[in-house]
């Protein structure tokens, strides 16, 4: 009798358990739905104030905080905030670094603007990589030289 209402109660728990995250994640679906919403009916102001509350959500599926950035991005050219813009583009190639813009349905000026960003960004990276290749190589060395001087 009493294993059976230890199952119970840890099977309640279970269920307890699923429907938080159920719940939490169909809140953040919900908050994503009402900016995106607000986005179609060109209510830039509340899709920016909104979207920055949920990209601070750390269980946001990263194509939603694209989605959320590039409406961010569209809402800050809007208002002609083009250093917000830029930082919303930053966001998305920080999430995903080859990510293209669907070019159907975004204005082609900021297609241009991301794609000029999307290329300074990727080539920030490759001069990162490279300066860390020859900081390894250089280190290497010394260490090399350090052996053979103490083997000597």
């Amino acid at each position: 009798m009493k294993l059976k209402k230890a199952k119970h109660s840890s099977m309640l728990i279970w269920v307890i358990l699923i429907a938080m995250i159920a719940s939490k994640s169909f809140a953040q679906e919900s908050k994503y739905d009402q900016v995106r919403n607000l986005y179609e009916n060109f209510e830039y102001d509340k899709v920016i104030q909104l979207s920055s509350d949920l990209l601070n959500e750390p269980q946001l599926q990263d194509s939603l905080k694209i989605n959320l950035h590039m409406m961010r991005a569209v809402s800050f050219f809007a208002k002609g905030n083009n250093e917000q813009m830029r930082n919303s583009f930053q966001g998305i190639l920080y999430l995903k670094k080859d990510f293209s813009p669907n070019t159907r349905i975004l204005n082609p000026t900021l297609v241009r603007m991301f794609n000029v960003m999307k290329l300074d960004y990727l080539q920030k990276l490759a001069d990162e990589e490279a300066k860390k290749d020859s900081a390894v190589t250089i280190s290497q060395i010394v260490y090399k030289k350090q052996i053979s001087f103490g083997s000597a």
